[in-house]
């Protein structure tokens, strides 16, 4: 009688076993602190292994190591694991191991699969996308999620004017390009909290590329880098001592002389001696010539040789008020254009 009590003991202790194991997300040992790039690896790999099975890579295979860190890029750190058609992506602050959250993506270039999450410093996985091969439409919610989470468009952007206007089809597996527009409530790029803003309503166009489930570019207005938040080279705008012409409209000055600067358009194609200028979504007329007061005082005429349509200037002048003999109000009249900013 003992031998059969024993036996049933035995017996629910090995179900109470197998159900243990069964509840498990992690197969095999590891790491009880998770302290470095690669430990996460292994502990989000393991998490898969044990989700997904044998379609995930496996844990155990020789994995290759690169810092991928973008160049100036304080306090964060990424790492990149590749083995055959797999990689893994590791990014983390640079915080004592016990506060580390490492951020881990698993794609194949290959076949398309893509998982993202995260690893604790006690090796607790949370799963942010799962894993599953890479689609257009996921591609899509990613870019949309990336722009509507960028400074820009947290600030002041028109939750309602969010449109995906074009998809474009890089030739690349897994890859694509969503053009979306939108409005801002003011003028400028970014996070600008605390700084003066014109308060005009602003028209952006945001083209963000999005390969193998992760975002590699993204450009506003083809001048705005979203991912590093700076102008791009040679598109930088605000020259010190300047202001927009979106800026000069929202608070116009008149009769006195300002700086402003944006991109030439239409010179040569107006019945008059003037063109187009434009920045901050705004345009104003200026005037280069045939410039008379109501007196009948001329100006001087200022030269636009070597300017194109399209060439980025600061303008010095006046921008006139009430509209005289031979001009209208809002008309610009320059003294002094300096092109190529």
């Amino acid at each position: 009688m003992f031998s059969g009590k024993l036996y049933l003991v035995m017996a629910m202790l090995g179900i109470i076993a197998l159900v243990a194991g069964a509840c498990t997300s992690q197969p095999g040992p590891l790491p009880s602190e998770v302290r470095d790039a690669a430990e996460a690896r292994g502990v989000a790999l393991s998490y898969l292994q044990a989700h997904v099975g044998d379609e995930a890579p496996s844990p155990g295979v020789d994995w290759q190591a690169q810092d991928v860190t973008p160049p100036g890029l304080v306090g964060s750190t990424t790492i990149e694991f590749t083995s055959g058609e797999w990689r893994v992506k590791v990014s983390y602050p640079v915080v004592p191991p016990e506060n580390t959250v490492y951020q881990v993506v698993v794609s194949s270039v290959k076949l398309g699969w893509h998982w993202t999450g995260t690893v604790e410093y006690d090796g607790t996985v949370t799963e942010v996308s799962p894993f599953k091969q890479i689609s257009e439409e996921d591609s899509q919610t990613i870019a949309e999620e990336f722009l509507r989470n960028s400074p820009t468009f947290t600030f002041d952007g028109i939750e309602d004017s969010l449109r995906l206007v074009e998809t474009l089809y890089p030739d690349i597996e897994y890859a694509w390009s969503f053009i979306f527009t939108f409005e801002s409530r003011h003028a400028g790029y970014g996070d600008r909290a605390g700084q003066i803003v014109a308060q005009v309503i602003t028209p952006h166009e945001a083209t963000i590329t999005v390969e193998y489930g992760e975002v590699k570019s993204a450009l506003m207005d083809e001048k705005w880098n979203m991912i590093e938040q700076k102008f791009i080279d040679g598109q930088g705008e605000s020259p010190e001592g300047t202001m927009s012409v979106a800026e000069l409209l929202a608070n116009p000055v008149y009769d006195t002389e300002v700086r402003i600067y944006g991109e030439v358009g239409l010179l040569g194609e107006l019945f008059c001696p003037c063109f187009e200028l434009t920045s901050g979504g705004q345009k104003v007329q200026v005037w280069y010539d045939l410039m008379v007061e109501n007196d009948g005082t001329e100006r001087p005429a200022v030269s636009v040789q070597g300017i194109n349509n399209g060439d980025r200037v600061i303008v010095t002048g006046e921008l006139k008020g009430d509209g005289g003999t031979h001009y209208s109000k809002d008309d610009f009249w320059a003294t002094v254009i300096v092109a190529r900013y």
